[in-house]
């Protein structure tokens, strides 16, 4: 697995929705959590699928169950 960056546009490049474009927010001021939002398109303004995981720890394992690779931009 590869880093985890916040608030940076990446590809997902290996694992699941391979070619789709993924963007993480640290919302732990609002919610305590994460979003990991995905999207086809690097726009993210249609379909946008999100998934919040409740901490940091919820976070990595959940990255390494989609075995994501991703390049950021």
């Amino acid at each position: 697995m590869n880093d985890i960056l916040f608030d940076k546009i990446g590809r997902i490049i290996r694992g699941k929705h391979r070619n789709w474009f993924i963007k993480v927010k640290d919302d732990t001021k609002q919610t305590g959590g994460y979003y990991v939002l995905i999207c086809k398109t690097n726009s993210f303004k249609d379909n946008v699928y999100d998934d919040w995981l409740e901490n940091y720890e919820d976070l990595k394992q959940y990255f390494l169950e989609k075995k994501w690779e991703i390049k950021w931009e």
